[in-house]
């Protein structure tokens, strides 16, 4: 306990400055835990025989709003176009693409074989899956999705790549509004998400 005390102190002393990337406070951070590493005779995992490890950091944007489209058809000829950033927005991990297809609902979207659960009871091949943010049972101690902890299988990317492993072509996500009925500034989320100036990160 002693040693976590002294170890939390340390990390999280003021002479850190956070630990925010590019700044001094990062590198003495990093530095302390290579040493700790060192002293606990931990093999260095990267090359030269070192505990830092390049990696190559992703980024995502949006483009031009010409590029991010979303039309529904009603079946009769009447078609709506969605208006991106105030009705809707794609995901940071949606790919570079044009799809269409029959909407097809598929509940919370969630295939967790693990725990017998599948919310896929029909064929979705080649439909755009309609499925609902979140996860059942979300505020349940006895969920077996984690209890009350938001569980790996209610994230978006999970929920994404069941749908693509059930043969469907896109994602619709929702909210789940019976679970979160308060009325949500969807376009302050939408520049949350997006913002006009995306942060950069100092190397």
């Amino acid at each position: 306990a002693n040693d976590l005390r002294t170890r939390l102190y340390q990390l999280s002393d003021d002479s850190m400055q956070g630990r925010r990337i590019g700044e001094p406070g990062n590198y003495k951070g990093t530095a302390y835990v290579a040493r700790e590493f060192e002293r606990m005779g931990l093999k260095p995992a990267a090359s030269g025989n070192s505990y830092f490890q390049p990696y190559n950091l992703m980024t995502a944007t949006l483009g031009p709003p010409s590029l991010n489209a979303l039309e529904i058809a009603d079946g009769s000829g009447l078609t709506r176009q969605l208006a991106v950033g105030q009705e809707f927005y794609p995901h940071r991990f949606s790919a570079t693409g044009s799809v269409s297809g029959a909407v097809a609902f598929a509940g919370f979207g969630i295939s967790a074989p693990p725990l017998g659960h599948d919310d896929y009871g029909g064929d979705v091949k080649g439909k755009v899956v309609l499925t609902l943010d979140h996860e059942p049972g979300e505020r349940d101690p006895n969920s077996p999705f984690d209890g009350v902890v938001t569980s790996e299988w209610s994230t978006a990317w999970r929920k994404a790549l069941a749908a693509q492993e059930k043969g469907a072509v896109a994602v619709l996500f929702v909210a789940d509004a019976h679970n979160h009925p308060g009325v949500a500034n969807f376009e302050a989320a939408a520049r949350t998400y997006w913002p006009d100036k995306p942060p950069r990160i100092l190397t």
